[in-house]
């Protein structure tokens, strides 16, 4: 398969820092909300808290 074709076909790709969409989340207690991916069945994030900061 030439590379073009064999990239597309993959289902599981690495994900990196870069790559991650970044948003605020919350209306009091404002958190940094990265979502990796996201589905109709799964979404995978992380948080980022500030010092003192609950979730």
């Amino acid at each position: 398969m030439a590379r073009d074709a064999v990239h597309a076909a993959n289902t599981v790709q690495v994900i990196r820092e870069p790559d991650i969409l970044w948003r605020y989340e919350g209306e009091c207690h404002r958190t940094l909300v990265g979502l990796f991916a996201a589905t109709e069945h799964l979404t995978a994030g992380k948080i980022t808290l500030q010092p003192g900061q609950r979730w």
